[in-house]
């Protein structure tokens, strides 16, 4: 809950953290969702959310990779189960096209323009603390299915 350790967190991510040109989107949500099934307690009533930080589509395609596809109406399990515990879902898409965006990123945020950010990938200038740097308590985004 403490947004000075989510920056510090986010800040130590380098070239390592990547695995190899895959994009498992859905796979890293559902580690989210057991880590929030596994810690929470049902006698506190606390904000959650997850930033989730990508450089590309769901990969490799056609082999369930991805948390939702707004072309199809998709929505994973795992990122309705996500919903219905009330997580907020902030999306940074790194590099991505436009079409990936409003292909796999807007459902994964619900579309709300408040929760997606763009970012451009330079190793030696890649800065998410800038970029997160004014986030605070966002928005809760009752009614999204």
């Amino acid at each position: 809950n403490d947004l000075n350790t989510v920056l510090s967190i986010v800040e130590a991510i380098g070239e390592d953290d990547f695995n190899g040109g895959y994009t498992w989107t859905n796979e890293a949500l559902t580690m989210a969702l057991e880590e929030f099934e596994v810690n929470m307690d049902d006698q506190t009533e606390s904000n959650k959310m997850i930033i989730l930080i990508s450089d590309g589509e769901p990969f490799p395609v056609g082999q369930d990779h991805e948390a939702c596809k707004s072309s199809t109406n998709y929505v994973s399990p795992t990122l309705t189960s996500l919903r219905e515990l009330g997580v907020d879902i902030i999306t940074v898409g790194i590099d991505i096209t436009q079409d990936i965006k409003e292909e796999y990123f807007d459902c994964i945020s619900g579309g709300d323009v408040d929760f997606y950010f763009d970012a451009t990938f330079d190793s030696s200038s890649f800065a998410p603390t800038s970029m997160l740097s004014g986030l605070t308590t966002p928005p809760t985004q009752d009614g999204l299915s």
